[in-house]
């Protein structure tokens, strides 16, 4: 007999282990755990996207202006459409780089001109304690370096 306590524990870890049974995709990982060269693209518990920098630079390339460095990549809006995501339908986005830190970006942000997922700085690939990837937008003081997931609210 299972103590009242930890049926509700024994029945998460069984819920979370039914996709890998019934042959469905793994869990989602720590943030930490996701390769630097990879970003996630999730919406709950479910990977909607894994992607690549190199997969990135097929996308079309925007550049923006952030204090006094001229970034290239993907508008953030043209990055979700690209996975399946309507940026209309979208009512936020967190963004989350290696070491935990996160912003949470309004539906606005998220659709506009302004938002960027840079692979590049002035020219170059992002420096390794920047990238290579990084969340650069227009309305905040703050970027997501290192940026390893994008979670769809």
């Amino acid at each position: 007999m299972v103590r009242p306590l930890f049926a509700p524990l024994l029945a998460l870890l069984l819920l979370g282990a039914a996709p890998l049974a019934c042959g469905g995709e793994a869990p989602l990982v720590e943030v930490a755990a996701i390769p630097a060269d990879h970003l996630e693209v999730t919406r709950g518990d479910r990977r909607l996207a894994d992607t690549t920098v190199e997969a990135l630079h097929e996308l079309p390339t925007e550049s923006r202006e952030s204090r006094g460095t001229r970034y290239a990549g993907v508008l953030l809006r043209d990055l979700l459409r690209a996975h399946g995501v309507d940026p209309a339908s979208v009512q936020g986005v967190e963004a989350l780089a290696a070491d935990g830190y996160a912003i949470q970006l309004s539906g606005d942000e998220v659709r506009s001109d302004a938002t960027l997922v840079a692979y590049e700085a002035d020219g170059d690939a992002l420096r390794k304690e920047s990238g290579p990837l990084r969340l650069v937008t227009e309305e905040r003081d703050h970027s997501v370096r290192q940026l390893r997931r994008l979670r769809v609210l």
